[in-house]
């Protein structure tokens, strides 16, 4: 149940977030134009934050990268590095990010202009833990197939 809570928390929140960047977003037609309204919103949201996305999850920042490229760095801030099971971890929120990219309405002028997504992790030290990258291979192929 906890992991359930936990996924859908957070993508009540990434909702919330790609909602406001799909409005800032929805008038763009060309990369640069896109990559510069990206850059925009960034800034916008890193304004509302840090923001609890639930009671062990915050989001500290988002960031842009070149290459339509945006970026979230989350904390856990219960977890510690030594004692996480990464792999676990990761294999757990992997689809649940993929089918918010895939599926998510407020995401789809990400698709349309093809932007790639990178979720990354730290630990309650604010320690490295783990990347998820989220490409427009993978998320336009499996909407394409589903």
């Amino acid at each position: 149940m906890r992991k359930k809570t936990f996924a859908l928390r957070y993508l009540s929140v990434n909702v919330l977030l790609t909602t406001g960047l799909g409005l800032l977003l929805s008038a763009c037609t060309t990369a640069p134009e896109y990559s510069s309204l990206l850059d925009q919103a960034a800034k916008e949201i890193n304004v509302e934050c840090p923001i609890m996305v639930d009671n062990e999850t915050r989001l500290d920042s988002v960031a842009t990268a070149p290459n339509l490229t945006f970026i979230y760095y989350y904390s856990l801030i219960y977890m510690d590095k030594v004692n996480v099971n990464i792999e676990e971890l990761k294999g757990y929120l992997k689809p649940n990010i993929l089918d918010n990219a895939q599926y998510n309405e407020a995401l789809q002028d990400f698709r349309q202009n093809k932007v790639s997504m990178v979720y990354r992790y730290a630990d309650m030290e604010g320690s490295f833990l783990f990347e998820i990258n989220v490409k427009p291979d993978d998320y336009l192929e499996e909407a394409d197939n589903g």
